[in-house]
């Protein structure tokens, strides 16, 4: 669906700059800012796990000065192709059973990675961290 929404901007004549733009107007909350460079100057291993897009979170991160603070983004992969679209492709291939029943083939990224950190947003002013583990296809 984002992928499509991309295409129509692009059809639009929006240009990948412009939607950078925008992205930058992504509040973050200042306790979430500070948490964050606290973990990381605390020497915590700080990844992103997510199924939103690699343009979109590097852009964000970025803007708030956290991008230094991420060992690894582990998300959809983006591209710009030569005529200056932006591309996001799935994280897996979708039409292939991805190995978990836990979460949502786009979403889930265990199969590449041992262990998964998770942010639930329940509501806008509520963001649970929830450490999720997996030991030989279990769940812990």
């Amino acid at each position: 669906m984002l992928s499509w929404m991309m295409e129509e901007l692009h059809s639009q004549g929006k240009t990948v700059e412009q939607i950078a733009e925008c992205l930058k107007d992504v509040p973050l909350h200042p306790k979430t800012i500070s948490a964050i460079q606290s973990a990381h100057d605390l020497g915590c291993d700080l990844k992103v796990v997510s199924d939103a897009n690699q343009f979109y979170i590097e852009t964000i991160l970025k803007h708030h000065g956290l991008y230094r603070c991420f060992s690894e983004v582990i998300t959809n992969p983006t591209s710009v192709d030569g005529e200056g679209r932006l591309k996001i492709f799935p994280y897996h291939d979708m039409t292939s059973f991805h190995g978990c029943n836990l979460c949502p083939p786009n979403l889930c990224k265990v199969s590449q990675h041992p262990f998964c950190y998770f942010l639930k947003l329940k509501e806008i002013t509520d963001l649970n961290a929830q450490v999720v583990l997996w030991s030989d296809d279990e769940f812990l």
